[in-house]
């Protein structure tokens, strides 16, 4: 003894909207009445994702985010005032919805009878890709955005020429034991070190250490630690001496902060591997310690 159930699905259960006999305007309002809800959801729930970023400390994210959720926002508002208009439209003749059909079945079927040809043109496009691809670089520099005669590249190139490169490598010394790295020594191995880094990468025009705002107090270099914590009380009193330190040296006094200016115009796979050879240089100059 079984029992058999019998379940009917019509094509109106599948499918809210589909309204073959109906009224442009029910059709519309049909598919607005089923979609609206969805995608408002989809649109607010991103702009949040996005303005949740707000609240980060680097101003370009903050940015970023406020304009992407400014941007998710005023789509959906345009969206809608495109769409709410369609109400008011007249209707189309069946031969006018019927056109673009008809167009793309004469595609189709063209498609199917010389299926070859559209078989070798697609093997060539795909072939055209792959052989155009070995071009494809990622590039870094953000100056080869521009024409070579731009002012902004003519002014980029003046500046890294007669004032400093605007590029910036940073490498961070730090004490294993949370001692004060402000020593005579770490001075003298940074100082040592930028001017190595200088002479061997061309990419690397000027080092920037401790030892130069420690220069400003005296000339020459310190030679003993307690000539260089006499040095660093004496720039802390001086006014902005503090903001100058703190590029430098941490506020605990264990890492040491070592920029390298770098000029631009270098491949971002020689820039990575010059940072590489840098740091393994630095951690040979200062040591395990």
């Amino acid at each position: 003894t079984a029992t058999t159930e019998i379940y009917t699905l019509s094509l109106h259960d599948a499918l809210p909207i589909y309204m073959p006999d109906g009224s442009r305007r029910e059709r519309v309002a049909a598919t607005l009445g089923h979609m609206l809800a969805p995608c408002t959801a989809v649109m607010l729930t991103t702009a949040a994702g996005f303005g949740s970023v707000c609240i980060s400390q680097i101003a370009p994210v903050r940015r970023f985010g406020a304009l992407m959720a400014f941007g998710l926002l005023l789509a959906l508002v345009v969206s809608l005032a495109a769409v709410v208009p369609l109400h008011g439209r007249k209707e189309r003749k069946p031969a006018q919805r019927l056109k673009l059909a008809g167009i793309l079945e004469k595609c189709a079927n063209l498609a199917t009878r010389h299926s070859r040809l559209v078989l070798v043109v697609f093997i060539v496009g795909v072939g055209a890709i792959a052989y155009g691809a070995r071009w494809l670089r990622f590039e870094s520099d953000f100056v080869k955005n521009f024409r070579p005669h731009s002012e902004v590249r003519r002014s980029y190139r003046f500046i890294e020429q007669h004032l400093t490169p605007l590029g910036s490598l940073e490498v961070i010394v730090r004490r294993r034991d949370g001692r004060s790295i402000a020593t005579a020594e770490a001075i003298r191995t940074a100082r040592e070190l930028g001017q190595a880094v200088v002479r061997d990468f061309k990419m690397v025009k000027k080092a920037l250490t401790l030892a130069d705002p420690l220069s400003l107090v005296f000339p020459g270099q310190p030679d003993t630690d307690a000539e260089v914590q006499a040095r660093l009380a004496l720039l802390r009193s001086w006014p902005g001496g503090k903001r100058i330190l703190r590029n430098f040296i941490n506020d605990s006094g264990d890492a040491l902060r070592l920029n390298f200016r770098c000029i631009e115009g270098f491949d971002v796979g020689e820039k990575l591997r010059a940072s590489a050879k840098i740091e393994q240089q630095a951690a040979n100059a200062f040591g395990d310690e």
